[in-house]
């Protein structure tokens, strides 16, 4: 059985167990929810098999939900859509939370180990990319791969609002 190490992992991995076990929704009083978990955070749920592969996940940088604390839940619920009963002893559960994202100012100071980026066109259309060391030796990578997301070539990057925000995982 899975044994957090924080309370962000415990949150997701009770609200699973709950989701799962008795079809409820993990609640609390406003009064009992910590003032760290009261922010205006993303986040990113991540439900791995005991060789540490990814199950399933959901989440997102920019927050649906007013507090952390409900952000989670619905992402963990989310993530937990494919797994059975059986499923639960198996499992650990990571929780990346995310910083407010802010707008960049400088595409050469991004760490692709550490900072994720979001990246919309003049149409509206959105592309995220997590942080993400194996897949990216420098920004400009990670930039020009959300605007093939975005489906969009152009190497002026002022015809885009570009976001990055940081990450940190929770297990």
């Amino acid at each position: 059985m899975f044994e957090p190490n924080s309370v962000y992992a415990k949150i997701a991995y009770d609200a699973i167990l709950l989701h799962i076990k008795a079809k409820t929704k993990l609640e609390k009083k406003e009064s009992e929810i910590p003032q760290a978990l009261k922010l205006r955070l993303g986040c990113y749920v991540r439900v791995l098999d005991p060789e540490g592969n990814v199950k399933s996940s959901y989440g997102n940088p920019e927050p649906k939900q007013n507090y952390l604390f409900h952000e989670i839940i619905d992402n963990a619920i989310a993530a937990a859509e494919s797994l059975s009963e059986e499923d639960l002893s198996n499992i650990t559960v990571n929780v990346d939370v995310f910083s407010e994202p802010k707008e960049i100012q400088n595409i050469d100071l991004l760490k692709p180990h550490k900072n994720g980026i979001i990246i919309q066109n003049q149409n509206k259309k959105k592309a995220i990319l997590y942080p993400n060391p194996e897949d990216f030796s420098n920004p400009n990578q990670m930039v020009q791969l959300a605007k093939e997301k975005v489906s969009a070539a152009e190497e002026d990057n002022s015809n885009f609002e570009m976001k990055y925000f940081s990450a940190t995982r929770y297990k």
